[in-house]
């Protein structure tokens, strides 16, 4: 193996753990920002959410068909 090669595998990997460091952190401070929620409002809260993005997406694919 070269030293390019080791580099850019090194490069990889220290990226890799930087995005899974970040996506800890942000569970972390999801689970601390809805701490005070019941699980069944968390669930709703969920669940609206997904309803919102699901009928926007609907609405764009409708207006990009149209064009």
């Amino acid at each position: 193996m070269t030293n390019s090669m080791s580099k850019k595998a090194m490069n990889k990997s220290v990226n890799n753990d930087v995005k899974w460091r970040l996506f800890a952190e942000t569970v972390d401070q999801a689970r601390e920002a809805f701490s005070d929620l019941s699980a069944r409002e968390l669930r709703d809260l969920i669940e609206e959410a997904v309803s919102h993005v699901r009928k926007r997406k609907v609405q764009n694919v409708r207006r990009r068909s149209r064009k």
